[in-house]
C-alpha cells in the first residue's frame, strides 16, 4: 500500500486495514517516499515513459 502519510500514520493505517500486524516491524514494513523511489529505481514520467524529461511537475510550471 502506498500513502502520502508520514511513517507513523502510514503504519497505523496499514495495521487498521489488516495489512500489517501490530508486532510486525522490519526495515521494509514502512518506508519513506525517497527510499521507495530509490528501491524501485526512480520515477518514470507517465507521458514520456522516460526517467528524465522536461514535462512540468506541478500546475504552476505547466501554466507558464
Amino acid at each position: 500500500m502506498v500513502t502520502g502519510d508520514n511513517k507513523i500514520t502510514a503504519r497505523a493505517i496499514a495495521i487498521d486495514c489488516k495489512i500489517l500486524e501490530p508486532e510486525t516491524e522490519n526495515e521494509y514494513s514502512v518506508i519513506e517516499g525517497a527510499d521507495f523511489i530509490e528501491k524501485i529505481g526512480g520515477v518514470v514520467c507517465k507521458k514520456c515513459k522516460t526517467v528524465r524529461c522536461d514535462c512540468p511537475r506541478d500546475k504552476k510550471t505547466a501554466e507558464e
